[in-house]
């Protein structure tokens, strides 16, 4: 996985990602959601760690582009988003009008 470079989405379903940090403990990355992507529902494989993930979404989409979690931490404004990514099933609808930015936050912590 190369930093600060553009790469393709692991669903192959439109959207693409940057990395701007990536370690076994945390990661970083921003997230362009162009008409047309989204993100099937799915938990994040844990390799033996709870993952929590924060997500600012920077522009929403003018239609469609929601985002779905089963077992939400805490959400504010629509916009920003806390939730175990490991354990809770999410996902975002499809973008029909406009684009999408998140930034999203990743903190993986051993399993006790």
């Amino acid at each position: 996985m190369s930093l600060w470079k553009w790469g393709d989405d692991t669903y192959h379903t439109g959207y693409r990602i940057f990395t701007l940090a990536f370690s076994k403990m945390f990661d970083c990355y921003i997230f362009h959601y162009k008409e047309g992507s989204y993100i099937p529902k799915h938990k994040d494989p844990s390799c033996g760690r709870k993952i929590y993930r924060l997500n600012f979404e920077l522009i929403k989409a003018k239609e469609g582009g929601q985002f779905v979690c089963n077992n939400m931490i805490f959400s504010l404004l629509g916009r920003i988003h806390f939730f175990r990514a490991d354990t809770s099933y999410h996902y975002v609808t499809q973008i029909t009008k406009g684009k999408r930015i998140l930034l999203s936050f990743g903190f993986k912590f051993k399993k006790s």
